[in-house]
């Protein structure tokens, strides 16, 4: 199962790092997760979810005064929309 998340996981984030138009987040991206975050991944998330689908690295939200935080992870299941409105797919899964 390692390996599997091992190409599991690059897929996923080249994925996304392809398709961000958003130069913070792409850097982001590029810079890729920290270690934490990747161990979260490994050893919890892909082995009960078994996927990393929905998932999106390093997500962009506002606060509360106007400015941009990134989070670690964010969840998006089903037809949630990206910032530019277009659905996209991962794995078959379109979110």
């Amino acid at each position: 199962m390692a390996g599997d998340f091992e190409k599991i996981y690059a897929t996923w984030l080249a994925m996304q790092i392809e398709g961000e138009k958003g130069f913070r987040r792409r850097e982001l991206l590029q810079k890729g997760p920290g270690h934490g975050t990747i161990e979260f991944l490994r050893h919890i998330w892909f082995p009960t979810v078994g996927h990393l689908d929905d998932l999106h690295a390093e997500w962009e939200v506002r606060d509360d005064h106007g400015g941009y935080r990134y989070v670690d992870l964010a969840y998006r299941r089903g037809g949630a929309k990206r910032r530019d409105g277009k659905a996209a797919k991962l794995s078959g899964t379109e979110f």
